[in-house]
């Protein structure tokens, strides 16, 4: 092995939020929207979190978040009317909405055992999706069928598979292990 063993876990517990995991922004309206794009890996900065919100969050909307620290920068840069804050620990219908689609989302991709964050955005947006056909007097199917009669699909097979991975400047300035 490369490594020194771990004893019982201890080397490899480090506070905080790992460089390793992938922050997705989250949203929802009243109206049954919703989105879930990448963001960046680790915790994310005001700047990551506005390039992600702008052009979803229209001016002048009353926003409600979690007591994230990068939220009220971000959203006073948008041009949001109303910025309201609420802790995790308290129970609010506003953040009800968002908290079951990331319940729900993390049931989606639980059934999938782990997804390569080359391809992660794709299975966002079908979640997304999903999300927002459901409950129409459609069948999923006919909708699907539609939206393939009516668009261009851009995406070849061969494009598929020249997908670039995202965060490609993560990996660049990783370490190099001994």
């Amino acid at each position: 092995m490369p490594r020194r063993a771990r004893r019982h876990g201890g080397a490899n517990k480090t506070p905080g939020i790992s460089n390793e995991l992938v922050c997705i922004v989250a949203g929802a309206n009243d109206r049954g929207d919703c989105f879930a794009e990448l963001c960046c890996r680790g915790r994310a900065t005001t700047c990551e979190v506005e390039s992600v919100l702008d052009g979803r969050i229209s001016e002048g909307a009353i926003v409600s978040t979690d007591r994230h620290g990068s939220y009220p920068g971000a959203l006073s840069a948008l041009g949001v009317l109303e910025h309201r804050r609420y802790d995790s620990k308290t129970q609010c219908d506003r953040l009800s909405l968002v908290n079951s689609l990331h319940s729900r989302l993390g049931s989606f991709l639980a059934r999938f055992n782990g997804v390569a964050t080359r391809r992660l955005q794709h299975y966002l947006d079908w979640f997304c999706w999903m999300e927002q056909t459901k409950g129409g007097t459609h069948d999923r199917r006919e909708i699907l069928w539609e939206d393939a009669a009516a668009g261009k699909y851009e995406t070849t097979r061969r494009g598929y598979a020249e997908t670039p991975h995202p965060f490609m400047e993560w990996w660049g300035a990783m370490p190099a292990e001994v």
